[in-house]
C-alpha cells in the first residue's frame, strides 16, 4: 500500500480526536458508552463509523473497489505494523476508540463489527495467510 499523506485521513484524525475531547475519558470505557439520550450518537459509535469509512476509502484509494477481499486483514496489518505512517495511526486510533474493526461478513453480505479482542483472535488465526488483498 503507497503511503501517502492524504486530505481524508487528515479530516478523520482531526474529527476523531474532537470527539474525543468533547465526549471525554468516560466514552473509552464500555460501561458508560451508552448514551442516555435516545437516537443520540455515542462517541464510540462515532468513531466506529468513521473507522468504516475510512476503510472503505483506503480500499478505493488503492484498490478501485469498496471493500476488496481481504480489506480487513491488510488494514490491521498496516495498523500494527505501520504505525510510523499516517494510515497506520489512524486506523488504530479509530480502532482503539471505537473498541472493535470492521471485517467482511458472507452471511450478512457486507461489513460486520466485532469488538477488538474478537479481532485480533480472528486476525491470529487467519490474518497471516493473507499478505495482499484479493484483487
Amino acid at each position: 500500500m503507497q503511503e501517502r499523506v492524504t486530505p481524508i485521513a487528515n479530516w478523520i484524525v482531526r474529527l476523531g480526536i474532537a470527539v474525543g475531547r468533547l465526549f471525554g475519558e468516560k466514552a473509552a470505557k464500555p460501561s458508560q458508552s451508552e448514551s442516555p439520550v435516545r437516537g443520540r450518537l455515542t462517541a464510540r459509535e462515532i468513531h466506529r463509523s468513521l473507522l468504516l469509512q475510512y476503510m472503505r476509502r483506503l480500499s478505493e484509494e488503492h484498490y478501485t473497489a469498496g471493500w476488496i477481499i481481504g480489506l480487513e486483514f491488510y488494514l490491521w496489518h498496516t495498523a500494527t505494523t505501520k504505525t510510523h505512517t499516517e494510515e497506520g495511526q489512524t486506523l488504530m486510533f479509530l480502532a482503539e476508540a471505537s473498541g472493535g474493526w470492521w471485517m467482511w461478513d458472507d452471511s450478512k453480505g457486507g461489513p460486520l463489527f466485532v469488538p477488538l479482542p474478537i479481532w485480533t483472535e480472528q486476525y491470529r488465526q487467519q490474518g497471516n495467510e493473507i499478505l495482499e488483498p484479493a484483487a
